[in-house]
């Protein structure tokens, strides 16, 4: 995970505990043996290290814990995607149901058996709690997730409620990102 927070104490303290996070959900994948991973990066469209950009580019922001791994697909052949099913148990942005599907950028492709990783990002863990930011698909039925920064495992209710007060103040103060003008 890059950490590229830098400045005020907060976003430091948001860096220790993005780094902290970042050492469990790197044991989060268990491939099989002779399953062959694929590590592939993306470009982000915004610096979404810090937390208040994160939150303005994102429709819901919420923690929940994965109830399912309900399906898997690719828009993209070299690309899959996995869908899982959250039990919602507190939303900060947006408006969510009990339940919600959630999509995220990775998976298994169908026609090499290989896992591909998205910026390092481990798919998601049934059983397990996670921070989610995301956006709605344009149909409605899911929520992407932001692959790296917006589907973070909880290891405990006191990381939980540390990441919980610095996602409560981005919200209330969003940073809208600009980027720079071409050259």
């Amino acid at each position: 995970m890059r950490l590229r927070i830098a400045g005020s104490r907060t976003m430091n303290a948001v860096a220790v505990l993005l780094a902290g996070t970042a050492v469990v959900a790197s044991i989060g994948v268990h491939p099989a043996k002779t399953q062959r991973v694929v590590h592939s990066d993306v470009d982000l469209p915004a610096p979404f290290d810090n937390p208040r950009v994160l939150v303005d580019y994102v429709d819901t922001v919420f923690f929940g814990t994965v109830v399912a791994k309900v399906g898997s697909q690719a828009l993209d052949p070299h690309l899959p995607e996995t869908q899982f099913r959250i039990r919602v148990t507190d939303v900060l942005k947006g408006s969510l149901g009990s339940e919600v599907v959630v999509n995220q950028l990775g998976g298994v492709r169908t026609d090499t058996d290989e896992l591909v990783l998205i910026e390092g990002d481990p798919l998601l863990t049934v059983g397990k709690t996670y921070f989610f930011a995301s956006r709605t698909h344009p149909n409605g039925s899911w929520q992407t997730v932001v692959n790296e920064y917006g589907d973070l495992p909880m290891p405990d209710a006191r990381t939980q409620a540390r990441l919980r007060a610095v996602f409560v103040n981005a919200v209330a103060n969003p940073l809208h990102y600009v980027p720079p003008a071409p050259q």
